[in-house]
């Protein structure tokens, strides 16, 4: 199902709204197609796969909580949901890539992926927007020292990292533009593998062509 239908189950509430500086993000989306946009094409594919999976109520549960309140979105609560959306997208790519996922909760109260078959955790991190590659990269090294601290050091970890989607310049902005993009994949490598964390980077919610994967 396209991302639109799955936003309107999701979010009924919520009304499609074109506009950029309109009511909110999710009202924003609402009125885009998948069609010659990757980013909502495998966001949509994502939430398919949780569905398949058997977790698209627990899925569903925390978007909701992420927004807290859809008749008055803030642009902190539309990131926790953006976040959450990181998350569908690094469940589906373990669903491809590594076997059967389940959601499970941390003693934080985030949630992780663990495909128990392989004794394998899955933290996902969306990298937020950033005011220059200096901040961008001191993101990424605390994102992945983060989820280097979050998950038990004795089953196989990785670390999901999502780049924010800029919705109107995505393609001229960082997941495209190599000046910004190398040495973000450089930065988590280097941490990813001192900390034996395996880790995979995408462009904006495009789990099926990841930038990088090792692990």
């Amino acid at each position: 199902m396209d991302i639109g239908p799955w936003l309107n189950r999701i979010f009924p509430e919520i009304k499609p709204d074109p506009r950029p500086d309109g009511s909110s993000w999710v009202a924003l989306i609402k009125t885009r197609t998948p069609e010659h946009n990757p980013p909502l094409f495998w966001l949509g594919k994502a939430i398919d796969v949780i569905d398949e999976y058997g977790q698209y109520d627990l899925f569903e549960n925390r978007a909701r909580a992420a927004l807290m309140n859809p008749n008055q979105t803030t642009w902190e609560s539309e990131q926790r949901v953006e976040d959450i959306f990181s998350a569908a997208c690094a469940f589906a790519w373990a669903a491809r890539n590594l076997g059967e996922p389940r959601f499970i909760l941390n003693p934080s109260g985030s949630i992780c992926i663990s495909v128990p078959e392989h004794k394998v955790l899955v933290a996902h991190r969306r990298v937020h927007p950033q005011k220059n590659l200096e901040a961008l990269l001191a993101s990424v090294i605390q994102l992945a020292t983060d989820a280097d601290e979050e998950l038990p050091k004795t089953s196989q970890r990785l670390i999901y990292l999502d780049i924010y989607l800029n919705l109107h310049f995505y393609a001229q902005d960082v997941g495209y533009r190599l000046e910004l993009t190398e040495p973000m994949i450089t930065a988590l490598r280097d941490l990813a593998d001192q900390r034996l964390l395996g880790h995979v980077i995408t462009r904006p919610f495009q789990w099926g062509k990841p930038l990088h994967a090792s692990y």
